[in-house]
């Protein structure tokens, strides 16, 4: 299940959710069993800068789903100018500042945490694309819900 960021410069961040990293084993394990196993592809759209970095084990957890769509929908609302969003395993951080016709966001992208490289890259996304991907986040959460 893919859902991504698309800026108004062509960049993309792309995540792309390809199923839980263990089948169910406890319900009194809520972290062990929610870890989702994605890969993380990163493409500055930048002709003069072609930034691409793919992370293929990346994993993050199904809380942070919901916990994007949230901060997503407070920059939409206006109910919040900035914000900021990061995994438990650091593959990626965006930091989020609401301007009158989008979001600026600043990406960081580790292919692999603590080893590297990382990419960082700022990008506009207009407030239609942060609707458009706030609807493919609730497909994403309905796909892989918390358990």
């Amino acid at each position: 299940m893919k859902f991504g960021f698309v800026g108004t410069d062509g960049t993309e961040l792309t995540f792309d959710i390809r199923d839980y990293e263990r089948p169910f084993r406890d319900e009194n394990d809520p972290i062990d069993s929610n870890w989702l196993r994605y890969s993380l592809t990163f493409d500055a759209g930048d002709p003069d800068v072609r930034l691409t970095i793919t992370a293929e084990h990346a994993a993050m957890l199904t809380h942070d789903l919901p916990r994007l769509r949230t901060t997503l929908t407070s920059l939409l609302a206006g109910t919040a100018s900035d914000a900021t969003f990061g995994t438990l395993e650091p593959y990626v951080e965006m930091s989020f500042d609401r301007g009158a016709e989008g979001v600026e966001v600043l990406a960081r992208v580790r292919r692999q945490p603590g080893i590297g490289p990382t990419v960082e890259h700022s990008f506009e996304v207009s407030f239609e694309e942060i609707s458009r991907l706030r609807a493919d986040l609730a497909r994403a959460i309905e796909a892989f819900p918390v358990r």
